[in-house]
């Protein structure tokens, strides 16, 4: 699921192809949204792209830990975490309010 100017969703489809994860984007419509959106990607009808990119990231990770998306040292991979955090917290999070 992308949105054409949003800063989340770019953010996973660059995590899927740095994975090298096989994936299918859709584009859709926030306002009209398909009907096979709520029951086959989201009841809520939320984006996960935009509301969970940190978990996808990490799910990413997880997933795929030999793809060099995340270092292997913990210390490295908690200075990365931190990184992760921060940016969401002072970018991300005052983006979303702006929105």
């Amino acid at each position: 699921m992308t949105l054409q100017f949003s800063p989340f969703s770019h953010k996973i489809e660059l995590a899927l192809a740095e994975v090298n994860a096989p994936h299918k984007a859709y584009q859709v419509d926030l306002f009209n949204k398909p009907e096979w959106f709520t029951s086959k990607v989201n009841p809520v009808g939320k984006v996960p792209a935009v509301t969970e990119s940190k978990v996808i990231l990490e799910f990413l990770v997880d997933l795929y830990p030999d793809s060099g998306f995340s270092p292997e040292d913990p210390v490295s991979r908690a200075k990365v975490r931190f990184f992760m955090d921060t940016a969401h917290k002072h970018l991300e999070g005052p983006l979303l309010d702006f929105i």
